[in-house]
């Protein structure tokens, strides 16, 4: 950390941190919408949250070896105005009734993206103490978590009074922002710290990583639990929007809904963190997971599409996931010594997982759109659920 660096505002922190995740979830209660408007099926229109997710997993990767390298300010504007190239993209392709194109776009403008979460993190730390970063990054955090949120409304409402279309302008906006932004920030990592890149470095670490196994386990249900949350925020606008028949602005303020059980995990697991053990959480987090949709199955396969029921048993889920996520998550970073590569393999694990399910749910929601976002639910609970079996069996033995 450079002595005359000042710690960077919450506010602007926030920003850097959210523009991904915004991105990522804006277009879910447009999906319908956007279908339509090209004549695609709705599973073909999923591509528009799956191929985004890829690319937010590869930019995991990428930029925090290179801000080791060039510094946080050159890597940051550059995924900045990559982003931005995409979100112009994608307006010109909407614009074009170009499809292909406009997915395209998506995948450009989240490996632009990517780039504010992961040097937002490592600004937090270069430039505050142990305390006060881990202070920070607890505020950044829990602010974080409602960012999905937040954007789901936000989306339903403009899609519903406007036009699908104009969610490109929006994130065009919040690009130039961030321009603006970037700008006024310091570089925190002096010349003399600034690394060479080195292949034979990443595969001794990745390789080290890849060998422990309770990392590797730990990472995996931190992957699933993220996963549980990508996929909701995916096929849920299918199933309430198309399916329900609600309008994207109701859905959009009902999206508020689910963030109740984050807060409800989030503050549960502060409140007793010194308490309870990690492990603890995990399990009861699982079963949460798998207790809600379990009964989600429950209700739709017998033919009852429940409003009520689907956000009661949202709330429920995602209580479950924000135990899982902080506590696997910090568990899994303790199992090792490189925090740095270990958190962008674990950060792109979780992406590609929510990816990969996303893809599915979209093959699925067309001709069984009521059962196609429980069962993959469930289907993440119980492997969840086989990977903390695992973990107990180890213990025994």
């Amino acid at each position: 950390m450079l002595k005359s660096v000042k710690p960077i505002s919450l506010l602007s922190l926030l920003l850097l941190a959210g523009f991904a995740s915004f991105g990522a979830v804006l277009p879910t209660p447009a999906l319908p919408a956007i279908a339509s408007y090209f004549h695609h099926t709705t599973s073909q229109t999923e591509a528009v949250i799956s191929i985004y997710l890829v690319g937010y997993a590869l930019g995991q990767l990428i930029y925090g070896p290179i801000s080791n390298r060039f510094g946080r300010k050159k890597p940051l504007m550059t995924g900045v105005v990559i982003a931005l190239i995409g979100s112009v993209l994608g307006a010109f392709a909407a614009h074009q009734h170009f499809f292909d194109l406009f997915i395209v776009s998506r995948f450009i403008f989240a490996i632009g993206a990517a780039a504010c979460l992961v040097i937002a993190m490592i600004l937090i730390k270069d430039c505050n103490d142990e305390i006060n970063a881990r202070k920070t990054f607890s505020k950044v955090v829990l602010t974080f978590a409602f960012v999905p949120f937040l954007a789901s409304t936000l989306g339903g409402v403009l899609t519903h009074y406007f036009n699908w279309q104009i969610l490109n302008a929006l994130l065009i906006v919040y690009a130039i922002i961030l321009l603006l932004l970037v700008q006024t920030l310091p570089e925190t990592l002096p010349d003399e710290n600034k690394l060479l890149l080195s292949l034979r470095y990443f595969l001794n670490s990745y390789k080290t990583l890849f060998k422990n196994f309770e990392y590797i386990r730990l990472i995996f249900l931190f992957s699933l639990a993220s996963a549980a949350s990508y996929v909701f925020n995916a096929l849920a606008p299918i199933l309430v929007i198309k399916t329900m028949g609600l309008t994207p602005a109701l859905y959009g303020y009902l999206s508020i809904i689910p963030s109740i059980g984050i807060l409800i995990g989030g503050l549960v697991s502060t409140r007793f963190a010194h308490k309870i053990k990690a492990k603890t959480f995990i399990t009861v987090g699982i079963s949460l997971i798998v207790i809600s949709s379990f009964a989600l199955c429950a209700l739709f396969g017998a033919g009852e599409s429940n409003l009520i029921a689907l956000y009661a048993m949202a709330i429920i889920l995602f209580i479950g996931h924000a135990l899982i996520i902080p506590n696997a998550g910090m568990q899994a970073l303790s199992q090792i010594s490189d925090h740095g590569n270990g958190t962008s393999v674990m950060n792109a694990s979780a992406l590609f997982l929510g990816s990969a399910l996303v893809s599915v749910g979209g093959v699925f929601i067309d001709t069984t759109p009521l059962l196609a976002l429980p069962i993959i639910l469930l289907a993440i609970g119980l492997v969840a659920t086989l990977l903390n079996l695992i973990k107990r069996s180890t213990q025994q033995c």
